[in-house]
């Protein structure tokens, strides 16, 4: 129950942030550091579900469902951030051809958001071979974008 109501915590405060920050940010370093957040808190939950995946972990599918929502909330959420004019330059990894190629990098990031769409699907239904076959969807999604707009 703690685990719980912490993430519902982190949802809601994210979810003010993205709302606030959804509008056009001022400065590049702005949009940057907000979708470094996003991704960091991605990063997070996906390890503790690799975990569970990967056998180091003890399966509890409340937790696993909690961990899948945040992600797929946080998927949707960083993807304007990535388009602010200049904000491939600087403290970041994002490619130059990500803001040239703004069709391809959102059709990436629409990929990613539907993978951990499935992957929250998948652990409602609390099936792990389901669940093992989304995350590695979901995790070759972040793969795909990250070799071609990533430094």
């Amino acid at each position: 129950m703690k685990f719980a109501l912490k993430s519902a915590l982190v949802v809601l405060a994210v979810a003010i942030v993205a709302g606030i920050a959804h509008a056009q940010f001022s400065k590049p370093e702005d949009a940057i550091r907000y979708r470094q957040s996003v991704m960091v808190l991605i990063v997070h939950h996906f390890k503790q579900m690799g975990a569970v995946v990967q056998g180091k972990a003890n399966y509890d599918k409340a937790s696993f469902e909690d961990h899948t929502k945040l992600v797929h909330t946080l998927s949707t959420m960083p993807w304007e951030a990535f388009m602010t004019p200049d904000s491939d330059t600087g403290k970041t990894d994002l490619e130059p051809s990500a803001l040239k190629n703004k069709d391809e990098f959102m059709r990436a990031a629409k990929d990613f958001e539907n993978a951990t769409k499935n992957l929250d699907l998948a652990a409602a239904s609390g099936n792990l071979g389901s669940i093992k076959t989304e995350f590695g969807t979901t995790a070759q999604s972040c793969k795909a974008c990250h070799s071609r707009f990533r430094k």
